[in-house]
């Protein structure tokens, strides 16, 4: 009966430790570590990151008149007035009267709608009011107003330093993104969306035109990191 006593006393519970639960507790903390380990190591692996000099002979932006009328347009890579590297990619635009609208696009590699994933590209013109953006696809849903997989952009920095050289970004944190689509349910309502899997397919830049001349430069595009999309199902 005394030793019983002894052995339910709290203090031996603390000091007395049986063997096989100090064995079990080593055997937990290493799966933990391997674990942890493993999820990194995959995680190295599945992202990275996308970058675009434009060092290339070919033009890769493709340009969308939204409003209004062109009178001409010069699109080309330019060896002269480069960022970084030996060519940046140039338009020149001529309007003759009017404002126009118009969206620069550029593809992007496909790449999961994370939290982390940022976007920066080097831009020097003479477009005041140019807006940097990603497009956001839901491969889940369908647009109401058209019948086409829903889409829609997610604005960033504005450029303001004409006529020099500034870094525009746009990043996907978790608020600007919850708050963009807060305001996407609210303009399709009374629709139900489904929004899950969402993905960035594109870089846009969009800006309106004065009458005259326009020149800009576009350079070194910074996207990630950027991870696989989801496979989508029916469930």
């Amino acid at each position: 009966m005394h030793e019983l006593m002894i052995r339910n006393h709290p203090q031996w519970n603390r000091n007395q430790r049986p063997p096989f639960q100090i064995w079990l507790g080593f055997v937990v903390l290493f799966s933990f570590a391997i674990l942890g380990t493993a999820t990194f190591l995959i995680s190295s692996v599945q992202a990275e990151d996308f970058t675009e000099d434009f060092d290339g002979d070919q033009p890769s932006w493709k340009l969308q008149v939204v409003e209004g009328h062109l009178e001409n347009v010069i699109h080309r890579r330019v060896s002269s007035n480069a960022f970084q590297g030996t060519k940046a990619e140039q338009f020149q635009f001529q309007v003759s009267r009017g404002r126009v609208s118009i969206v620069l696009e550029h593809k992007l590699p496909v790449a999961r709608a994370i939290d982390e994933l940022k976007l920066k590209l080097m831009m020097k013109g003479e477009a005041n009011g140019a807006k940097v953006g990603m497009r956001v696809v839901f491969p889940r849903q369908i647009d109401p107003r058209d019948g086409k997989q829903l889409k829609t952009t997610l604005h960033g920095e504005t450029y303001n330093q004409s006529p020099k050289w500034q870094a525009l970004s746009v990043n996907l944190s978790d608020k600007a993104f919850q708050e963009h689509l807060r305001w996407l349910r609210a303009t399709l309502k009374p629709t139900s969306l489904e929004l899950r899997d969402s993905v960035v397919d594109r870089v846009t830049l969009e800006m309106t035109l004065d009458p005259g001349t326009t020149q800009l430069l576009l350079d070194e595009l910074h996207f990630g990191p950027i991870v696989k999309p989801v496979a989508v199902t029916d469930a």
